[in-house]
């Protein structure tokens, strides 16, 4: 293979010149520019991405921080994410923090390997990781954090808008009886959870006030609450019962928010085992917008998330910022109602 002694000897300057034609940095005459141009491109030299970071200070690597890689969520926020890193020459770097101890390690090691960035999606970072990394080098965007550190770049989607809209979409189909199936609103008590049990109650929180509040907008009776779990193996768990209770209700609801689109398909499923459909006998509404929901039948009404804008638009402020752009601190995204089979 070429090397940038090869390049240099072709093209009868130093090997500086050839470094500064290559890094883009420190002058260099057009003529002569173009003259190690032409040398690159006889000899198909490829600079080391290496050699080249240690001048620069830049590796060209994003990382993606997420607390679950299988999660059926996070494959088009991923997919977002990388698209608009590599239209613009960066690497993608993904990375499941499924317990504490993975995202200290995980911070050190950004450090520790000089990349350029970071999207930190759905955990819990406080605002002195954040500054950890940013004071070694490595900028950081929040994507959707449990917690609002305060001062730090971050890109949220409106959860209370998003369980405003189902309401909005039951009441106009004539509902006056919306009940909600909603997550875990508090931290359970006790320093041993599981460390996937420590998130998401801020999300539950806000769809759980957006429901109640679009409840009361609308002038409807909010008595049907029922405490379930967003959790798939949990939700398969507690969503039959829950049914069960329902249909037991006097003056019973008519349609139910799910507050994510396990729960909503596994009420479809109880229902099917018990010889009932939607939207005849109980219509659905959840959330998030997954995939599953227009692979099963009938398919599923739900608040679809901006999951590929998510990914899309961190990326493009973390790198934006790399690039010394002037861009906002905070991003909200909106929601969009998909119309399906079961509302």
């Amino acid at each position: 293979m070429a090397t940038i002694s090869d390049v240099a000897k072709l093209a009868n300057v130093s090997k500086m010149t050839v470094s500064r034609v290559i890094n883009n940095s420190g002058y260099v005459k057009k003529e002569t520019r173009t003259v190690v141009l032409a040398a690159i491109d006889e000899l198909h030299f490829r600079p080391s991405m290496i050699a080249k970071s240690l001048v620069t200070k830049q590796s060209h690597v994003i990382a993606h921080v997420m607390l679950d890689i299988s999660d059926p969520f996070n494959n088009l926020v991923s997919r977002g994410l990388e698209d608009y890193c590599y239209q613009h020459g960066y690497i993608t770097m993904i990375c499941d923090a499924h317990t504490k101890t993975r995202e200290q390690d995980y911070i050190n090691m950004f450090i520790d390997r000089n990349i350029d960035g970071v999207v930190i999606q759905q955990l819990a970072i406080t605002q002195k990781q954040v500054q950890m990394l940013e004071q070694a080098g490595v900028m950081c965007v929040l994507l959707d954090n449990e917690k609002d550190p305060g001062d730090v770049y971050s890109v949220n989607t409106n959860h209370y808008l998003g369980a405003m809209m189902a309401v909005d979409y039951l009441a106009s189909k004539g509902h006056k009886r919306i009940g909600c199936i909603h997550g875990v609103l508090k931290r359970p008590e006790g320093d041993n959870l599981p460390y996937i049990d420590t998130f998401q109650y801020s999300a539950w929180q806000q769809r759980t006030q957006g429901f109640l509040d679009s409840i009361r907008n609308h002038g409807l009776y909010n008595g049907y609450i029922y405490a379930g779990n967003g959790l798939e193996a949990a939700a398969q768990g507690c969503i039959p019962p829950i049914l069960d209770s329902i249909l037991k209700t006097k003056n019973r609801p008519t349609a139910i928010y799910c507050e994510n689109d396990i729960m909503a398909i596994t009420l479809m499923n109880a229902m099917t085992e018990r010889g009932l459909k939607a939207p005849d006998d109980l219509a659905i509404v959840g959330h998030d917008g997954l995939s599953l929901c227009r692979i099963l039948h009938p398919y599923i009404t739900t608040i679809g998330q901006p999951r590929y804008d998510m990914g899309f638009k961190s990326a493009a402020m973390l790198i934006e910022r790399l690039e010394n752009a002037d861009v906002p601190k905070t991003l909200l995204l909106e929601p969009k109602l998909i119309a399906g089979e079961t509302a």
